[in-house]
């Protein structure tokens, strides 16, 4: 096991007006600003309370089509507040899961990528949970890392560009890029792990990339997912975690984008943030971007100017 981590923030659509502000401070965002000191979330399974579950099937425009079937599971808003009243021990909070998103459907078309690259991806050193780096937030089974990507990097356990065009050239699988999502003065790094295909961890093979830039005062959090085998699309799970009584969310959206992307997106509030997410699958890569402003209508308007924009 290279990198174990397999848990990305998702999806769906809300009415803004629904969603109270709530100026008290929640925990540091899974690739956040505020947590440039690198807070990553790995979650291997996810307890679902779900009061209204969605399904979407979103094909690609490329050549070789490959349908994704996402699966949206929405918690009831009484429950999370009531899991708040429960209290319950953390560093940082007992999370509560707003909404859940995982695959049912996949064509069983995957990424190939070069040996050579294949090669240096299985180089990466093992990722230990037990490292005292690393935060555990209790029976959830939640992981916070503290370190930033360069001491990762440094440890061998993952790779740094300086741009997500830098990081598509290393891996030639045909990757959508974006200027937007890199190279904004203030902008981090991308950073590339690798889950291996060893028995210990469920036979997983998958790439995943993650960075996280500030554009016009919008927090701009872009993570990749490249399965390369039937085990990591079974494992994928994705969806907001929170210890924020209040937080809200809503039902799912879709969208079709300029380039004929079939976009899954999802609004949601944490204290004074809204955050709109939007996910889509193209050649057999997911793509997920996270705009995060206290306005909806500049988050939603620069996701899409993002999503958009990509090629």
């Amino acid at each position: 096991m290279k990198n174990t981590e397999l848990l990305f923030d998702t999806l769906g659509e809300i009415d803004p007006g629904l969603l109270p502000i709530d100026e008290t401070e929640t925990e540091p965002e899974v690739g956040s600003a505020g947590s440039r000191a690198g807070l990553r979330r790995r979650r291997w399974e996810v307890v679902l309370a779900a009061a209204a579950v969605a399904v979407f099937f979103l094909a690609s425009t490329a050549a070789g089509v490959i349908a994704v079937r996402f699966r949206v599971s929405v918690a009831d808003p009484a429950s999370v507040s009531e899991e708040a009243e429960d209290g319950g021990e953390g560093v940082i909070g007992r999370l509560r899961e707003l909404f859940t998103v995982w695959i049912e459907g996949w064509n069983g078309a995957f990424v190939t990528l070069p040996d050579g690259v294949l090669e240096t991806l299985e180089g990466l050193a093992v990722s230990d949970p037990d490292r005292s780096e690393k935060v555990y937030l209790g029976e959830d089974g939640s992981v916070y890392d503290s370190r930033t990507p360069e001491e990762r990097e440094k440890a061998g356990e993952s790779l740094l560009f300086g741009s997500w065009e830098d990081a598509a050239d290393f891996l030639g699988c045909g990757m959508l890029t974006s200027p937007l999502l890199s190279g904004a003065g203030d902008g981090e790094k991308i950073e590339l792990g690798y889950n291996n295909g060893d028995e210990a961890h469920r036979g997983i093979r998958s790439v995943h990339l993650w960075n996280t830039v500030i554009r016009s005062g919008a927090r701009c959090m872009t993570s990749v997912v490249i399965p390369l085998n039937r085990e990591s699309v079974e494992a994928y799970s994705g969806g907001h975690s929170t210890n924020a009584p209040d937080a809200r969310t809503g039902e799912p959206g879709e969208w079709v984008s300029g380039q004929g992307f079939d976009v899954l997106l999802m609004s949601y509030r944490v204290g004074r943030d809204m955050f709109v997410s939007a996910q889509f699958e193209h050649g057999g890569i997911i793509y997920r971007v996270i705009v995060v402003h206290p306005s909806y209508d500049t988050a939603k308007e620069k996701v899409t100017e993002i999503v958009e924009s990509m090629r």
